[in-house]
């Protein structure tokens, strides 16, 4: 059990412990019906007095997650919401009940937890809650011929990697395609590295530069995977709120005078989850506080190849004039799973650092799919597939957006995105949303919790949608369905934090 402990950030210790312990139990780490350490045992791990580890119990139970027996322990709620796993019940479960005092360096698995709830849908279940492209609408033909012509031309690509940094030729390509197609800053394929997706990308960001009680500012909510990775490194989180032009700056700066962050996260383009882009003016002010404070500031343009507006906003990184933003662009969502490429951009000695902690975990990766995706580019169907790709997206965007008008119950609240694939939907402050996930399920539709987006105090009365990875007429269903929950529950007023569970 992970208890990471920060004692300078302000947070109370009891609170810190409680809450890596709640994220454990709501992502299904810690599981339904488990023993706790005990209090002396649980001081002891977190390194905290007896009495903060007895503040930190009655914290939990407060919050309905956990159960004390006198005599016996404290046990994890059965009743409480916990993402259904995939994994086969032990027929041992009480001699492993010793696993659970054991110290591991797992974090709060909230990018884990996201996806554990797909298999749950009972048949001809709508599930809103993935975060991708609907597998039809993706070039699976186009590039399964040209990985067939590849090998039949030249089968030792078969046995061939594409070294550290990735394909010469492919990092070339990219350069010139954000340089010409997307007005992305001018860079040589020397300052470019091929990475195995978004998440490796991070990581390898967070290897390189962040290490224990490092402070790293992220937006609140964000992307669930960058809170794990972060939370993993022993960083020190400083959440920063988001409105409707996206990180508010302000906030971020008035951090800065105490607690500097070495790392700014931050997803200014088409932001997971709520889809917001940020504006010009934040953008500048944001490069600013950087060089003042002198930070790291990592763009996370994951979704920015999916714009929905009438025009995008220039890049972080093209305004970076002393390489201080460190550029991840994400082709992984319009590709084929097999095919999941993420480049960054990085200048002066941070690539070579970059390339160095790569090669520790992935001395090249192979070279086959790099080559198939380089096609793709160089004949310009890549481009004609993100023109098309968007065209049918801005459409589901749209008619997700007239549902939710004509049919969500007064009280709920969403944002318009200008891009990606989600709509953040705001419910009033009294609805928890991770326990309405389970109704949700029963019903036939799923959703993501808010709760699972948020890198410090998670706020539960948030959900989010996909409109991308559904079909129309699901899509139709999903949010109908959703929005008859939500009415039910709005008038019952059966969710909030530490309820039990009403059928509505």
């Amino acid at each position: 059990m992970d208890i990471d402990i920060e004692r300078n950030s302000g947070i109370p210790l009891a609170e810190q412990v409680s809450q890596a312990i709640a994220a454990q139990i709501r992502s299904g780490a810690i599981t339904k019906g488990s023993k706790l350490p005990s209090v002396r045992k649980l001081s002891d791990m977190a390194s905290v007095s007896f009495v903060t580890a007895v503040q930190a119990y009655e914290l939990l139970e407060k919050e309905g997650l956990i159960t004390r027996i006198q005599g016996k322990g404290t046990y994890v709620k059965e009743e409480v919401f916990i993402e259904e796993q995939e994994f086969p019940e032990s027929e041992t479960d009480g001699a492993t009940e010793w696993q659970q005092s054991v110290v591991d360096y797992v974090p709060g698995t909230a990018f884990w937890r996201q996806h554990q709830h797909r298999s749950s849908l009972p048949l001809h279940g709508v599930g809103l809650s993935v975060s991708a492209i609907d597998q039809t609408l993706l070039p699976v033909e186009e590039l399964a011929k040209g990985i067939q012509e590849l090998i039949r031309r030249e089968p030792a690509i078969l046995a061939e990697s594409g070294g550290i940094q990735g394909d010469e030729e492919l990092r070339d390509v990219i350069a010139d395609y954000l340089l010409e197609e997307e007005k992305k800053p001018a860079v040589s394929s020397g300052e470019v590295l091929i990475t195995s997706g978004i998440q490796q990308a991070i990581d390898l960001v967070a290897r390189t530069f962040v290490g224990p009680g490092d402070v790293v500012a992220m937006e609140s909510p964000t992307y669930a995977g960058a809170i794990d990775i972060f939370r993993a490194r022993g960083a020190v989180i400083i959440p920063i709120p988001v409105d409707e032009d996206g990180m508010r700056v302000d906030v971020l700066a008035s951090f800065c005078h105490t607690r500097p962050p070495k790392v700014i996260y931050t997803m200014p383009s088409c932001h997971n989850p709520t889809g917001v882009t940020m504006s010009s003016e934040r953008r500048a002010q944001l490069l600013r506080i950087a060089c003042d404070y002198n930070s790291i500031t990592v763009e996370d343009d994951t979704l920015g190849n999916n714009y929905l507006g009438d025009s995008s906003f220039p890049a972080l990184k093209n305004s970076d004039e002393d390489g201080r933003v460190i550029y991840l662009k994400d082709f992984s969502e319009m590709l084929p799973s097999a095919c999941k490429m993420t480049a960054i951009l990085a200048s002066g000695t941070f690539l070579s650092r970059l390339a160095g902690t790569k090669a520790i975990a992935d001395p090249g990766s192979p070279i086959l799919m790099q080559k198939a995706v380089l096609s793709f580019f160089k004949s310009g169907r890549f481009t004609k597939h993100k023109s098309k790709l968007n065209l049918v997206l801005r459409e589901r965007r749209d008619m997700a957006i007239d549902l939710l008008r004509k049919n969500a119950p007064s009280g709920v609240r969403w944002i318009v995105p200008n891009g990606g694939f989600n709509i953040w939907l705001t419910l009033p402050p009294w609805m928890n949303t991770d326990m309405l996930l389970m109704e949700g399920q029963r019903h036939g539709v799923t959703f993501l919790p808010g709760s699972t987006c948020y890198p410090a105090e998670p706020e539960y009365h948030h959900l989010r949608i996909s409109f991308s990875h559904v079909p129309k007429d699901e899509l139709e269903r999903g949010i109908k369905t959703l929005c008859k929950l939500l009415a039910s529950a709005l008038h019952s007023r059966s969710y909030f934090p530490g309820s039990s569970m009403r059928n509505l």
